[in-house]
């Protein structure tokens, strides 16, 4: 059964949830906002925080017996898919993203109906029905074929094709809470270090080159990192146009 959801009406609500909750730090870094970087939008960033990727992501709603791993979650569940290395390097892009030191997640709903999300949304309750999950927790793809995470209502995950069960607190809220609201003191970055932010941008640039977007960065990097944005505009942009990313800036 196919999600009801849109990714931006979902990923809306996880970020208005975070803003009214958990403090961020200036308005999400989203595409409309980098295009229009020109107009100074840098200027007025609040940099007293630091970074967080979130990749958004829908997943569809198993209902029938003959879904190939009731016998192993029972139904309903819930399954999104992992971009295969022959279509994009995505999840190998994100996994060197956090191993540099970075909060990355993948963020998906535990539920798939419009009503749902609003009754979640008045709430303030979509943040809890949702799972977090950090890239480094899957690691690299084995191949290149589809893969699969797979949870239930109970958050019992589980990476396919070749079933491995994954611990529920790997995929809770209160982990990617904690992992955002760590004092910046431990973390690798911080978005008011202008060092630490270039040495970001670059280490995202090499990561990029390296993989088999290059093409894609010659048509759609290069215009906008020759402009003088500020670093966290570009990172922004390239976590966007690449990885599939939004930033989001957190108070710590």
């Amino acid at each position: 059964m196919r999600s009801e959801l849109t990714e931006f009406s979902y990923g809306y609500a996880i970020i208005e949830e975070l803003a009214s909750q958990y403090a961020l730090q200036a308005a999400p870094i989203l595409p409309n906002l980098i295009q229009e970087g020109h107009l100074g939008y840098d200027v007025k960033l609040n940099l007293n925080g630091s970074l967080a990727f979130l990749q958004f992501k829908l997943a569809e709603c198993l209902v029938r017996n003959t879904a190939e791993y009731s016998n192993v979650l029972g139904l309903p569940y819930y399954r999104f898919t992992f971009y295969s290395r022959r279509r994009s390097p995505q999840h190998e892009l994100l996994l060197n993203l956090e191993l540099s030191g970075q909060d990355v997640f993948y963020v998906a709903p535990a539920f798939h109906r419009i009503a749902q999300l609003n009754n979640f949304y008045l709430n303030r309750e979509v943040i809890p029905n949702s799972i977090f999950l950090q890239p480094t927790t899957i690691g690299l793809l084995p191949d290149d074929d589809d893969h699969y995470f797979l949870f239930n209502q109970l958050r019992h995950p589980v990476f396919c094709s070749e079933p491995r069960g994954i611990p529920k607190e790997a995929i809770s809220s209160q982990k990617f809470i904690e992992s955002i609201s760590r004092p910046s003191s431990e973390k690798r970055s911080h978005a008011s270090n202008s060092e630490e932010m270039e040495t970001l941008l670059t280490k995202i640039k090499n990561s990029i080159l390296d993989s088999k977007n290059t093409r894609f960065w010659k048509n759609a990097g290069q215009t906008f990192l020759n402009s003088n944005q500020h670093p966290i505009f570009q990172i922004a942009y390239l976590a966007r146009t690449f990885l599939g990313l939004e930033t989001i800036l957190i108070k710590t």
